[in-house]
């Protein structure tokens, strides 16, 4: 496809408009990427982030022991058999956080 945009206005009624931009709104969208999105797709879908505000903070503690392990790991030049257990476990809880939070979710169908 070409990135080229081609520019096109499209007349309202007043309360056409209205009833756009309150749906626009509703959605957090500007009208103009309301009405794109529902011309192409036909429907809006969204992922619900608020889900993953739980996955977050584990993702985040996990990743800071796996720096401190690399830390130490390039302080020293070695790696020994007890960092290697700790990232094997540190993939463990990312792999169950996946299997619980990631995998299960849906796209939301905001409107059609």
């Amino acid at each position: 496809m070409s990135s080229k945009y081609i520019e096109k206005h499209i007349k309202f009624t007043e309360e056409q408009y209205a009833i756009v931009s309150q749906k626009a709104a509703e959605l957090g969208l500007r009208t103009g990427a309301y009405v794109k999105q529902m011309a192409i797709q036909g429907k809006l879908i969204r992922y619900d982030l608020a889900e993953l505000r739980e996955v977050t903070r584990p993702f985040r503690m996990i990743g800071n022991e796996l720096n401190q392990i690399a830390k130490k790991a390039n302080e020293t030049g070695k790696v020994t058999a007890e960092m290697v257990e700790e990232i094997r476990e540190q993939y463990a809880k990312l792999e169950r956080i996946f299997e619980k939070y990631l995998k299960p979710l849906k796209p939301t169908v905001l409107m059609e």
